[in-house]
């Protein structure tokens, strides 16, 4: 289902494996705090990660947003791409490379605690629990998680291998 009333909380990824990444990250904060209907009420400290996947070049920094929204799942997908396309990211042009480098990946990790299945979307996103740079950041930002995430992430924690991340000593406020 992809209607709800009333603002839901909404937990969205940010990377970046482009050179001056940290930039990239930034230009997708503040879109999202200038985005009509999005309200951003935490953001986690930055993670570098080795990439996951063939293509890729250079390590990733990662980041996560929490906000509140009443946009339903598929328009914030939009505003996502659009986002990402304000921050130089070009989705066609990716398709006809090798590379799959990124200037901004945004990737929505859960809406509300509601389970999504629709073309192109599927929340929680299939593989936040495998990776250590989503992982993290979410504990960061745990106080602003509903109930349910919360335990979701702490499970996740207890289960990650360690040494596959790490945190940066800026952040991306």
């Amino acid at each position: 289902m992809n209607f709800r009333s009333g603002p839901t909380t909404v937990v969205i990824g940010l990377g970046s494996n482009v050179p001056d990444r940290l930039r990239w990250l930034k230009c997708g904060l503040r879109a999202f705090r200038n985005a009509e209907g999005i309200e951003i009420v935490a953001v986690s400290k930055v993670y570098e990660s080795a990439p996951m996947g063939e293509g890729f070049e250079g390590d990733f920094l990662n980041a996560i947003l929490v906000g509140t929204t009443s946009i339903p799942s598929m328009e914030l997908l939009k505003v996502c791409f659009s986002i990402e396309r304000s921050c130089g990211r070009d989705r066609e042009r990716e398709k006809t490379l090798a590379s799959r480098n990124r200037t901004l990946d945004c990737d929505i990790i859960f809406y509300g605690d509601l389970e999504i299945k629709e073309s192109g979307l599927e929340i929680p996103h299939p593989r936040w629990k495998e990776r250590a740079f989503v992982i993290l950041p979410l504990l960061d930002v745990a106080d602003f998680l509903t109930e349910h995430q919360r335990e979701e992430v702490l499970k996740a924690y207890q289960e990650l291998p360690s040494g596959s991340c790490q945190v940066l000593n800026n952040v991306l406020d």
